[in-house]
């Protein structure tokens, strides 16, 4: 997870992997406001750490054919999610 104005999504590639030399970044919004505005203000405090969103049993298909999904955002602790997508 990337950005302050706007979310992106950054899919981690594995450019190791014969399979894995892609990258994929997305738009994103959280499904309700005061969701956006904690994950700022935490990102605010926490500057030098690396959020993730961990989408159980969803896979890039999945993830590109849906308009929202759900999941999770770690740091330190879990932050239960939706997200609006773009692609």
């Amino acid at each position: 997870m990337q950005g302050t104005d706007q979310l992106f999504l950054v899919y981690r590639p594995q450019f190791y992997k014969t399979n894995g030399r892609q990258q994929l970044i997305l738009t994103a919004d959280f499904s309700q406001s005061y969701l956006w505005t904690r994950y700022i203000n935490d990102k605010d405090a926490h500057d030098s750490e690396t959020f993730t969103l961990n989408i159980p049993g969803a896979t890039i298909e999945t993830i590109l054919s849906s308009k929202v999904v759900k999941g999770y955002v770690y740091r330190r602790y879990v932050l239960g999610v939706a997200f609006a997508m773009d692609s």
